[in-house]
């Protein structure tokens, strides 16, 4: 473009010379970076409500808040030390977990109504941002595990 540029009637530039051509992407849709497959996932792992999948799924998720948490630690990173999503990927999931697998309804709710008021103030705090539509499959889906859990408890105290 410099080329084409004139300054009091003179080009702007004698020659021209590429340093760098990008080629053309060749980037090819998948099913599994779909946002569409991550609900319907997600949808499943709810619709089907067995106890394996839930000890399963909220170990994932507390793993995960626990990476969270030990890469703050080590890392310079500013993105990563101060990651407000460790507040959806908890790691007291792994306590809840814990209760549940050994069948403390008490506890399960005690924890649950912390994990359930740590996940209001994440909403409440991410409502503004841009990526709030890319987890809220995930808000959503953990305030109906939580709900259910909590509810299922109860009922029998």
């Amino acid at each position: 473009m410099l080329k084409d540029v004139k300054v009091d009637g003179k080009p702007f530039a004698s020659e021209t010379k590429t340093l760098f051509e990008a080629k053309p992407s060749s980037y090819t849709p998948s099913i599994f970076n779909s946002i569409y497959t991550l609900i319907l996932v997600l949808l499943l792992v709810v619709l089907v409500n067995k106890k394996w999948l839930n000890l399963f799924y909220f170990s994932v998720i507390g793993l995960v808040g626990l990476f969270f948490c030990l890469v703050g630690f080590y890392s310079f990173h500013e993105e990563v030390r101060w990651n407000y999503n460790v507040a959806l990927f908890n790691p007291l999931y792994l306590v809840f977990v814990y209760f549940y697998f050994k069948n403390q309804k008490q506890n399960i709710i005690f924890v649950g109504k912390i994990i359930l008021a740590i996940l209001l103030i994440y909403v409440v705090y991410i409502v503004n941002k841009v990526h709030f539509y890319i987890v809220l499959p995930f808000v959503i889906m953990h305030f109906i595990f939580l709900a259910r859990m909590i509810l299922a408890g109860k009922k029998h105290y």
